[in-house]
């Protein structure tokens, strides 16, 4: 096993290895399997050689043919294989070998007239019966050492519409042809377009893009063979990837496809997408002009529609107030029909803007987006776009405060491709809620690796606003201020400030507590005019949000309270629930502190308690830990005593004989400062948290540490049951 992780180690994709014959198995694997293949029979031998041929799970019949077996020894043969556990059976009537490489290590030990004889045989038997899969008949006849039958098989394999159902396999026969200085080009050129198509659609990896970067180097390639090319691998690269080389790969492939304008209108759609932080919005805007125009000469109904398309993904993602053709609303249904680029427009138009949707806080037109999306032709097509939006779906759910479930999910698809950014987001936003900030700490990129983790912009404005609000909670006043410096100069530079609201309030906050008013009160001015013609519920918000803090901050807490308020209700109206029980927090402390000493105290109904109370029944029905803990310590501050139902049983407790006796088990207080330190909270942070003394709260954690023999801090309790 120590052998295979060290091979697995020098290659750039393992779970490519894995399947590849051509990579050298390691010493003592190859020994191992020598050893189990000396204990079969003649017929079992055969069969396993011809599984390390085939490759992948093989049916009985194809193992058969190759082997050269009758049906009767066949049987009793693979029989024999199972048992040696060199085979296994991985689906009905499919084998495949039990260890990773083995298939190398097997063919390594044949003589090479054998193993040719073998690969020959395999390309005969795939040849037989209905679909042909040429790829792999041109890998055996390469391998069988037949070049002439390997070359008309990779012709046959350009023009083979099932030539894709292996990418990996369609790469393997690519870099194949690109060694042999006699390339067909017209055969290379068309199987590469077939593989870019496919890439950009479905889940390509990293060595698609790479052997794509070597065939646009050919000379025998078309000039407009290689705008295309270039074209999808460029997409495959801004969008899939992640990689901002994709746009500048796009742009040069504009250039190149001046006899092809449904390519061009294409190439300036895509660097019309308003999602990308490389340009900015009066960029955005520019190709879409160019996009349009190009669309206009041709007068091609499909090239309209995409340039329509991209106009109106630029008005969600803006919050346009005004009336802008190609809103979602006004689009077609991608229907599956003939026309594939049609569909293909249509979906995406609406896959990106149901992310800009939720991102702007309309939840329900992000659910009937998303719904529209779901189309068959999508899953059976576009597998990348139907990724995206499930994607979409976790940001969804987490704005909508279905979090049951939300964080396992999330971290199921961390290494997805189309959902990774979206779940790394989730599990940021939900793991400073809950307190989880060690979890934070690992998925939270440097300041300067942001926008290449967080390629699309809204993404990074998000996951800067849980910087700087982490970073105010651990009283790292620099390093906050530092995040909302740069978001808010990258803000700028993009141009669509209804994104700004998921970083403004905190980036507000930060400039306040490091005594930057001046900073403050100019960016809620430029985020209010930059509000003037756009709109979204989430930057509308977020400014009565800003508002509120600098009222707060010059003292005028009952103005603050109002403005606070205002915000939740917009959250109210919205569907999300958490934004929402921010800003009741916020409106509640306030009241209370506005609240004059020797006012006569209120009931259990009275505005500013009734707001902190609401807020910690919806943080803890969230399961938002951190939250709650820090709305249970403003009211145990500043509530007046016996009138908050919140802390009722508290009180109980307290009038009580003494201290109430909890033995071995935590203390409702111990449970609170349990869940902070396993979330990796320092004492000081947790003291700010409750509103308890540092030394306090390193009593409470020697105490815990003892009652539940916890071998570390990330070790304790993180909920009342655990304890």
């Amino acid at each position: 096993m120590r052998d295979l992780l060290d091979v697995l180690a020098e290659t750039t994709d393992a779970a490519a290895a894995l399947q590849d014959e051509e990579v050298e198995p390691p010493v003592r694997l190859s020994q191992h399997i020598a050893a189990r293949m000396a204990t079969l029979g003649e017929d079992a031998t055969a069969l396993v050689r011809a599984a390390a041929v085939l490759g992948g799970g093989s049916r009985e019949r194809d193992l058969r043919r190759v082997a050269g077996l009758g049906r009767s020894a066949a049987g009793a043969g693979l029989v024999q294989a199972l048992r040696s556990g060199l085979l296994e059976e991985r689906a009905p009537d499919r084998y495949g070998f039990t260890i990773p490489l083995a298939a190398s290590a097997v063919l390594a030990a044949l003589p090479g007239p054998i193993r040719c004889s073998l690969h020959r045989r395999a390309a005969g038997v795939l040849t037989r019966g209905g679909e042909v899969s040429w790829v792999a008949v041109a890998h055996h006849e390469r391998l069988g050492g037949r070049e002439g039958a390997w070359l008309r098989a990779a012709e046959r394999a350009a023009d083979d519409p099932n030539a894709l159902a292996d990418p990996g396999a369609a790469v393997s026969l690519l870099r194949s042809l690109l060694g042999r200085p006699d390339l067909p080009a017209r055969a290379a050129g068309r199987l590469a377009l077939g593989l870019t198509r496919n890439a950009l659609l479905t889940l390509p990896s990293a060595g698609t893009v790479d052997v794509l970067g070597q065939i646009l180097v050919l000379s025998q390639l078309a000039d407009e063979v290689r705008g295309e090319i270039r074209l999808e691998r460029g997409l495959v690269l801004n969008s899939q990837l992640c990689r901002s080389e994709g746009k500048a790969e796009t742009e040069r492939a504009v250039s190149e496809l001046r006899s092809r304008p449904d390519l061009r209108v294409r190439a300036l759609a895509a660097l019309a997408n308003p999602l990308s932080a490389v340009y900015g919005l009066d960029a955005n805007l520019h190709w879409w002009e160019r996009a349009r125009a190009t669309a206009e000469a041709s007068g091609d109904p499909t090239d309209l529609l995409a340039a329509r398309a991209v106009r109106g993904t630029i008005a969600v993602a803006c919050g346009e107030r005004r009336r802008v053709p190609g809103r979602p609303g006004r689009l077609p249904d991608p229907d599956g029909g003939p026309d594939s680029r049609r569909n293909e427009y249509l979906t995406r138009a609406l896959s990106n803007a149901a992310c800009c949707a939720v991102f702007n806080g309309d939840l329900r037109q992000a659910a009937v987006l998303l719904r529209r999306s779901a189309t068959p032709w999508a899953a059976a097509a576009a597998p990348f776009i139907t990724q995206c939006d499930r994607g979409t779906e976790l940001l969804l759910r987490l704005e909508r405060g279905e979090w049951s479930g939300l964080g396992r999910e999330s971290r199921g698809l961390l290494s997805g491709v189309g959902t990774r950014v979206d779940a790394r987001l989730v599990l940021l936003h939900l793991g400073l809620a809950q307190g989880a900030w060690e979890d934070c700490v690992t998925l939270q990129p440097g300041l300067d690796d942001m926008p290449r983790v967080f390629s699309q912009f809204p993404y990074e404005v998000s996951a800067a606003g849980i910087r700087i609000r982490m970073a105010v909670a651990r009283q790292n006043t620099a390093e906050a201020v530092a995040t909302a410096d740069r978001i808010w100069h990258r803000l700028r530079a993009k141009g669509v400030w209804v994104w700004a609201g998921h970083a403004a309030p905190w980036a507000v906050e930060a400039w306040l507590l490091a005594g930057g008013e001046d900073t403050a009160r100019s960016a809620v001015a430029e985020f209010a005019s930059g509000l003037r013609a756009h709109h979204s519920r989430t930057a509308g918000a977020a400014l009565l949000r800003c508002r509120a803090l600098l009222a707060e901050h010059a003292g005028e807490r009952p103005e603050a309270r109002g403005l606070f308020g205002r915000a939740a209700l917009v959250h109210e109206r919205t569907g999300a629930p958490y934004r929402r029980a921010l800003d009741l927090e916020s409106a509640g402390r306030c009241g209370l502190v506005a609240r004059p000493p020797d006012a006569e105290a209120g009931g259990p109904a009275e505005g500013p308690l009734r707001d902190l109370e609401e807020a910690l029944r919806v943080f803890e029905s969230l399961g938002a830990s951190w939250d709650a803990l820090r709305a249970r310590g403003t009211l145990r501050e500043l509530a007046p005593s016996g009138h908050s139902r919140a802390l009722a049983g508290e009180a109980a407790d307290a009038r009580g004989r003494g201290r109430p006796a909890y033995g071995d088990a935590l203390s409702p207080r111990e449970q609170e400062v349990a869940v902070l330190a396993a979330g990796g909270l320092t004492n000081r942070e947790i003291a700010v948290a409750l509103h308890l003394s540092p030394r306090t709260v390193e009593q409470h954690v020697y105490r815990i540490m003892r009652k539940t023999h916890a071998v570390s801090r990330r070790h304790l309790p993180t909920s009342r049951a655990d304890s």
